[in-house]
């Protein structure tokens, strides 16, 4: 066996493992957007890394704790893809502080994470203020107004 075959053998080893249910395949957990606005859709990310998150899902509300929970199964993989974020809508909410709980396959050796999130008062709605509407007319007048003069100055050159 030649050195060069060793050494990828070495190198593609480690990573063609079987994820192992006891190992956590997901990090940096968080609530986007934080804070968000009364109503607003709020998402639970995760990074999921290995095989990904490929199961079943459930969402659940219980006063200020909404709970997402993942039941991954037995995967086995290969080659594990790049890590990417996976969402998970939990919906709008009311005004007031909550926590985000995520389970990845109860009852196994997988950690429980909690995020906190803040939901505050409504987001201001109104649009742009009425002088903003004579401020863009305005300056669509201008341009107009510096084409006609560029076009005059080609036709005049010809």
């Amino acid at each position: 066996m030649s050195i060069m075959r060793s050494l990828a053998i070495a190198l593609i080893l480690p990573v063609s493992i079987p994820a192992q249910a006891g190992t956590p395949l997901y990090d940096n957990v968080r609530v986007s957007p934080n804070p968000a606005f009364s109503g607003q859709p709020v998402v639970l990310l995760a990074r999921w890394g290995g095989c990904g998150a490929g199961g079943v899902t459930s969402t659940s509300v219980a006063g200020t704790v909404v709970t997402v929970t993942e039941i991954t199964g037995d995967q086995i993989c290969g080659v594990p893809p790049p890590a990417a974020d996976v969402a998970y809508p939990l919906g709008g909410f009311a005004p007031g502080n909550y926590i985000a709980r995520y389970i990845v396959d109860p009852g196994s050796t997988q950690q429980v994470t909690d995020v906190p999130f803040v939901v505050t008062g409504t987001a201001n709605t109104t649009g742009l203020p009425v002088n903003a509407n004579y401020a863009l007319a305005g300056l669509a007048v201008a341009l107009l107004l510096l084409a006609r003069r560029n076009l005059l100055r080609r036709f005049v050159r010809r």
